[in-house]
């Protein structure tokens, strides 16, 4: 969650929620993105896209890279 100083911080998928919930409270256009990477599994990044709007996103875009 790129929100503070520590980045690469592990958090719970309800602290994930809660706090994009705050951020979009105050600012309902902010956009969400989410990076994943192969290690994933896609189940996870759905539960994730769905806490997301759940908490207030309007829409969640998935930020893709091309494979190293």
């Amino acid at each position: 969650l790129n929100l503070g100083a520590d980045q690469k911080q592990v958090l719970s998928l309800a602290t994930v929620r809660d706090r994009v919930a705050v951020v979009m409270r105050r600012n309902p256009e902010k956009p969400v993105m989410v990076w994943g990477d192969q290690n994933v599994p896609y189940g996870e990044v759905v539960v994730l896209m769905s806490a997301l709007q759940d908490a207030g996103a309007p829409s969640v875009g998935l930020v893709t890279e091309p494979p190293p």
